[in-house]
């Protein structure tokens, strides 16, 4: 397992994070044995005394892995659910549910790589021009969602910045990912909001 972390208002522990993978393996696990979805009863049931923080509502991101390719990953970046339930979700629907890929095969499962990312709240950036939003992203450390007036969006989770280390390309390629011109952060002045994460990585 390996951990990282950055500053956030709440910090879960590595042996939280830890029980967060394990949560979220255990769901696509009990899902490709044909197993019922657990109720939130017995969900919290799994997790006994360790249940009350992680019954927190906060934002949180499962992604799946095989070696370095993606094969999954869904997210709830509004804090709208305790994040164990958030996890357990959110874990289903990334083996399953994400429209890139086919539904995780058994197969697939055993050489699969979970990674679980809890969200800080969001935090509005004030710009007044392109420079501006710049000087204020903070690249590894800030995830970034943008919202344009017609009602697009997208976010980036901090770490992909691994593969967009550049500001202006890691903003090109959200407005993409958001159906918009590469260029629209410049020119139409989206709202930009800011969060941190707490990682856990399991390593296969």
């Amino acid at each position: 397992m390996a951990l990282s972390r950055s500053m956030n208002e709440s910090q879960y522990s590595k042996a939280e994070l830890q029980l967060l993978i394990r949560i979220a393996r255990d769901a696509i696990r009990r899902q490709l044995e044909g197993k019922p979805r657990l109720s939130r009863k017995e969900l919290e049931g799994t997790v006994g005394k360790d249940a009350k923080r992680l019954l927190q509502k906060r934002g949180a991101f499962v992604t799946l892995s095989i070696g370095k390719n993606l094969r999954g990953c869904i997210g709830s970046i509004f804090a709208d659910a305790p994040l164990l339930y958030a996890v357990y979700d959110n874990a289903l629907n990334a083996a399953f549910s994400d429209p890139r890929f086919m539904p995780l095969s058994q197969v697939e499962f055993g050489k699969t790589s979970i990674e679980v990312s809890v969200l800080s709240p969001l935090s509005e950036i004030e710009y007044s021009d392109a420079q501006g939003l710049l000087s204020k992203l903070e690249p590894h450390r800030h995830g970034v969602l943008l919202k344009f007036p017609n009602g697009a969006g997208s976010t980036f989770l901090p770490q992909v910045w691994e593969q967009l280390p550049a500001k202006g390309d890691f903003l090109s390629h959200l407005c993409a990912k958001a159906g918009m011109p590469p260029d629209s952060w410049r020119t139409l002045r989206p709202k930009v909001l800011i969060y941190t994460v707490q990682s856990a990585e399991e390593r296969g």
